[in-house]
């Protein structure tokens, strides 16, 4: 773990990391397995505000289409070193077939460009408690293409050591090339209907395509609010017309409709109800606490209007928050009598991508009968919502939140097509629908 720049910044760290104060836990890497790195994941605990952006709009299932010239935007903080050590990273985008797993296709094979590619240097953030450099990288880069669309990953590292990872995103890159129409209704088992979503959807092929058989080489993959959790993938088309494709949703296809996020707005820092020192120095971090939260109650869906999970950098005071953006410790809290045996819970959302991670886990206090935990977020507005771990390993995202047939979800629907012979998928349409 590295240190930050100036003397506040270090005794903030070592406080928080001893537990000397309220803070954020330091994190180790943030994978849930050892297991290959082909999810998203975030390894660095100096690494914060990842996000993909197009024409300055947040995008929570992040696309590139070829046929559209338009960028997709990464971003990101590094908590700043001294300013003699900052570091220099790189970007490489890796061809992953519908697992996900590396295809074992060569850069040249799906990109013009040079692979690995540098990442401009940060832009030093001004004015802030906590200093950092914000990187910005475009994918593709300025002069350079997609040769196939697919599944990718992106991995960041340290520029010139390919392995020491910072984090990595899956993103996909699109062909527009099928017409697809989408339904959303409820489950088809009556004991589900008041908390499943079922999605039905066609896809109309393009004439004069590759050989193909419907069957055997056409997939498709369902994200809900572009959350790769609970994706279901996979799916096969029921009935072939010509070139009309019908992809019908069984009972294990379904989703759990959810619960409306909880907003946590963190755009107004300084009027914070307490604040953090910083050590010698005498400075300070804003440090809010959140109102406590209940979980929802059987029965009663949420009216909040939510995100659909996003998060949002935001001031009402200043509009450029990329370099100006403080940071703040945050405290969540959730009422409950007493822990839940064999059980751990923690806040999860966009901003970790649904993952259930250590500095995000919450730890039950018997004197306020709540479980409660810290974490540094950038200022902003994030949605969030609680999940369960249980002892033996499953997660449960429904447990403290429930799952209502009435939530407004975001879904996204993928068409895959891998050919005989092929080392990976390709994308050849995207349908989005929103329920309710």
């Amino acid at each position: 773990m590295r240190a930050l720049s100036s003397k506040a910044g270090f005794f903030l760290l070592a406080l928080l990391s001893a537990g000397c104060v309220p803070g954020p836990r330091i994190p180790g890497p943030l994978r849930e397995t050892p297991a290959p790195l082909v999810q998203d994941a975030c390894l660095l605990p100096y690494i914060h505000a990842i996000q993909f952006t197009k024409a300055g709009t947040q995008e929570v299932a992040p696309c590139v289409y070829m046929d559209n010239p338009l960028p997709l935007g990464l971003e990101f903080d590094a908590l700043l070193t001294d300013a003699a050590a900052e570091e220099s990273y790189e970007v490489n985008l890796v061809s992953c077939d519908l697992d996900w797993t590396p295809s074992g296709l060569m850069p040249l094979e799906y990109y013009s460009g040079f692979l690995p590619d540098p990442v401009d240097a940060g832009i030093r953030s001004h004015g802030t408690r906590v200093p950092y450099l914000h990187y910005r990288y475009e994918i593709p880069a300025p002069g350079y293409e997609f040769k196939r669309s697919g599944n990718y990953l992106v991995k960041v590292s340290h520029r010139g050591f390919p392995d020491s990872l910072l984090f990595t995103r899956r993103i996909m890159v699109v062909e527009q090339a099928a017409v697809m129409n989408a339904t959303i209704s409820q489950s088809s088992q009556v004991s589900e209907r008041n908390h499943r979503h079922r999605i039905d959807f066609s896809a109309l092929m393009p004439a004069g395509g590759p050989s193909i058989d419907p069957q055997q080489d056409v997939s498709a993959a369902i994200l809900q609010n572009g959350s790769w959790q609970n994706a279901i993938t996979g799916l096969r088309p029921r009935f072939v017309d010509g070139l009309r494709l019908e992809f019908m949703s069984s009972p294990g296809d379904e989703f759990e409709a959810g619960s409306e996020y909880r907003l946590a707005d963190l755009s107004m820092p300084q009027f914070a109800p307490a604040r953090l020192a910083l050590g010698e120095t005498g400075d300070s971090i804003p440090y809010f606490i959140l109102p406590k939260d209940r979980p929802n109650l059987p029965g009663k869906p949420s009216l909040n209007r939510d995100r659909n999970g996003a998060y949002f950098f935001a001031s009402p005071v200043d509009t450029d928050l990329d370099f100006r953006g403080e940071y703040v410790v945050a405290r969540f809290r959730l009422q409950s009598p007493g822990p839940l045996p064999g059980a751990r819970v923690y806040v999860v959302g966009g901003f970790c991508k649904w993952l259930l991670i250590p500095q995000n886990e919450l730890a039950y206090d018997p004197m306020r009968s709540e479980f409660s935990g810290d974490i540094l977020l950038k200022q902003g507005q994030y949605d969030y919502a609680y999940a369960v771990r249980y002892s033996d390993g499953t997660l449960d995202y429904h447990r403290l939140e429930g799952s209502f047939v009435q939530t407004r979800n975001a879904y996204a629907i993928y068409l895959y097509v891998k050919a005989a012979g092929e080392s990976a998928a390709r994308i050849v349409g995207e349908r989005l629908i929103y329920s309710h």
